[in-house]
């Protein structure tokens, strides 16, 4: 079993204008099932390639561009480093890529859109 960083909420997400989202980057030791939140990070759970893990060494982007620090929760005892989407805007829709040591690792597509309004 290999570690493996994952990107949650699991699926691509579509929201309305003015919603909140927070995506989250998670690094997974080896044997940590994924359906579970992540055990704290030691020495012993760390995989072989990551045994000097590092959460400042996570980032992410946004459309290939480097989204800035102030935007970020890190949750070091879970490994996970959070962005955080206050009253989303169309401007916030593209491609959030996560990154470590500047290695690519997992995407999630977020699309946020305005109310459909029907004319009857």
């Amino acid at each position: 079993m290999f570690s493996e960083f994952v990107m949650t909420p699991p699926n691509d997400q579509y929201l309305l204008v003015g919603s909140d989202l927070e995506l989250n980057c998670t690094y997974q030791p080896a044997g940590t099932p994924s359906h579970s939140s992540p055990e704290p990070i030691t020495p012993s759970t760390l995989g072989p390639k990551y045994d000097t893990f590092n959460i400042h060494n996570m980032s992410m982007k946004m459309n290939s561009q480097v989204i800035t620090a102030g935007e970020f929760v890190r949750y070091v005892n879970e490994a996970t480093l959070g962005l955080v989407i206050l009253n989303a805007t169309a401007a916030h829709s593209g491609m959030y890529t996560c990154y470590y040591n500047g290695e690519f690792k997992t995407a999630k597509k977020v699309v946020v859109a305005g109310k459909i309004s029907y004319i009857v």
